[in-house]
């Protein structure tokens, strides 16, 4: 059979454990034990280091944003661009622009 989850202690509002733990940034790990113990919570000591261990790690990676593409993706998106323009106007009217394009370039 499963266990089943004693209620909690209170007015029967479900308490947020990690909440409770960030809501005090200030104090020891021991200390919001107690302040939890005393609100009616159970919570071991490695959950709060738990909580602050993940907190750090979310901050690392929203600090790091993110990077753009690589020259040689931008390289990849750029032929298959090229690609969809030969189709879209034709391999004659595609060399004819191309050559163009050299011509202006020689000027």
């Amino acid at each position: 059979m499963a266990a089943k989850k004693k209620a909690a202690k209170g007015n029967g509002k479900k308490v947020n454990k990690s909440e409770f733990v960030r809501s005090h940034p200030n104090l020891e790990p021991a200390q919001i034990v107690e302040k939890a113990k005393a609100a009616g919570i159970d919570l071991p000591v490695s959950y709060v280091y738990n909580v602050r261990g993940n907190e750090k790690t979310r901050a690392k990676k929203a600090g790091k944003g993110t990077k753009g593409k690589s020259p040689l993706s931008q390289h990849v998106d750029h032929i298959r661009a090229l690609r969809g323009v030969i189709l879209h106007v034709g391999i004659d009217q595609a060399k004819a622009m191309m050559d163009q394009i050299v011509t202006d370039l020689m000027i």
